[in-house]
């Protein structure tokens, strides 16, 4: 079972269990998120269940975009063979995936 954490109320839990349940069923995340968090302005980070890196996922809008860029960059680093060294990414700006790798 996934670990939520910062939602206060009904409203917020719906949203953060419609953003796991979504997640658990598309392709770029196998396993779903081990984890979600909720911040105080609403943003949600998600933790992927099959590899150690989080994702700044923002409002809980846009899945399926928000998605496609995440598995089209996870595609680009099998590829380059430097996802092993994916520490976090950022899906919430428009058209752009921003991303960083351990040291």
């Amino acid at each position: 079972m996934p670990v939520l954490s910062g939602v206060s109320d009904s409203t917020q839990r719906v949203k953060a269990l419609r953003l796991l349940d979504q997640a658990a069923q598309h392709p770029a995340f196998p396993g779903g998120w081990s984890a979600l968090a909720r911040n105080e302005k609403g943003n949600y980070t998600a933790y992927p269940a099959w590899h150690p890196h989080h994702i700044e996922w923002g409002w809980p809008n846009e899945f399926e975009d928000k998605a496609h860029k995440a598995h089209a960059l996870y595609a680009q680093l099998l590829q380059k063979k430097s996802l092993d060294s994916l520490q976090w990414m950022d899906v919430r700006y428009a058209g752009q995936v921003v991303y960083g790798f351990n040291d």
